[in-house]
């Protein structure tokens, strides 16, 4: 991200600057003395390019304490990313928290009459969009926490399946064993940008475990199944045998062939679901929600199935909903929504179950 000269600049109330003026903030880390000294070089203080200023500044001390003061802001010019907020230094440590779901391997989607999505949309986006920008955020947050460990959520219909509803294979471009395929792919490459990542800034060794639930498409005879008969289950046990023989080490996969599934991260207690009430201001939505937290006393929640993300709280306690790889298709405009594709990543600490959020898109 270039730092604006012309607004600082006109800040100083120099009414002239030059392409040599301009110096990218990228990778810009040094302290006040180096960054006063700096400008000296890259700012030709002159008499003509002063004019009100010249009155107030008479020398370039005083422009040195106002450059003092905004280096105290460097960090942020280091470290901003697209849709993301400023992430504070923290003594203690982070997890990572990347939720993934409803990829929908194998869906052929068109809307009026173009083709928006398919098997080979889908596989791009996981292996040329979302790896980088998680490699890429990864590459930027060890600068500015302390990231210790990722926990990865599966969270189910990653597979489109062929048999959901009577015409279902005729909007579908693969049969189920090619869109098994591919979604393993896919999972593998993610898994391999990741870990090339950490590895990148010096933390080879970092511990990722990925939970996982099974969605409703992913059932091998209808949404009715168990999880044990489920192709998203199959693949994260294929998944499991992958990373066995990849040589990617300090990788494990839990899954469960329950509908729920609990996750223990810096002391805080999160429910995974596939399916969860779409939004918690609703008198059953806060029923259900006041049910499972009963049940489960979770501090935070994480699911998808709605084809488009959001954020909600339950009396203050995080309601991750994960969007979708398809984006807007006719389930999604059947529920009144359209919105574009994305996956979702953020910060969890010891006394705070969301310390950042990123929608990778």
């Amino acid at each position: 991200m270039a730092m604006d000269f012309d607004k600082f600049a006109a800040s100083l109330e120099i009414l002239e600057t030059t392409e040599e003026d301009r110096i990218e903030a990228d990778g810009f880390d040094f302290d006040d003395e180096e960054i006063a000294a700096a400008i000296d070089t890259i700012i030709d203080i002159s008499p003509e390019k002063l004019t009100k200023a010249k009155a107030r500044r008479e020398t370039k001390e005083l422009i040195r304490e106002e450059l003092a003061k905004f280096s105290q802001m460097k960090r942020i010019f280091n470290n901003s990313v697209d849709h993301f907020r400023d992430v504070p230094i923290t003594e203690e440590g982070e997890t990572l928290c990347i939720a993934l779901s409803d990829w929908h391997f194998g869906k052929n989607t068109y809307l009026h009459g173009k083709s928006v999505f398919n098997s080979e949309i889908a596989f791009k986006r996981v292996a040329e969009v979302i790896a980088p920008q998680i490699v890429e955020n990864i590459k930027r947050l060890g600068r500015t926490s302390v990231i210790e460990d990722v926990r990865i959520f599966l969270l189910g219909d990653l597979i489109e399946n062929d048999i959901m509803y009577e015409t279902q294979r005729l909007h579908i471009d693969k049969p189920v064993s090619a869109q098994f395929n591919d979604a393993l792919k896919s999972l593998m490459i993610l898994l391999g940008a990741i870990k090339g990542a950490f590895t990148d800034i010096g933390m080879p060794e970092i511990d990722i475990k990925i939970d996982c639930l099974t969605g409703n498409h992913g059932r091998a005879h209808g949404r009715q199944d168990t999880g044990e008969c489920s192709w998203d289950t199959a693949l994260y046990m294929a998944a499991e045998v992958a990373l066995d023989y990849s040589g990617m080490k300090n990788i494990s996969i839990d899954y469960t062939f329950d509908l729920y599934k609990t996750v223990e991260i810096r002391g805080n207690k999160g429910l995974l679901r596939h399916w969860a009430p779409s939004q918690a201001e609703t008198s059953g939505a806060k029923a259900k929600l006041g049910g499972w937290n009963e049940i489960f006393d979770y501090d935070f929640m994480v699911y998808g199935h709605y084809h488009h993300w959001g954020v909600n709280t339950f009396h203050g306690k995080p309601l991750f909903r994960n969007g979708s790889l398809c984006g807007t298709d006719d389930y999604a405009i059947n529920l009144s929504v359209s919105d574009d594709w994305g996956q979702l990543m953020w910060g969890c600490s010891k006394n705070d179950p969301c310390t950042f959020i990123h929608r990778i898109r």
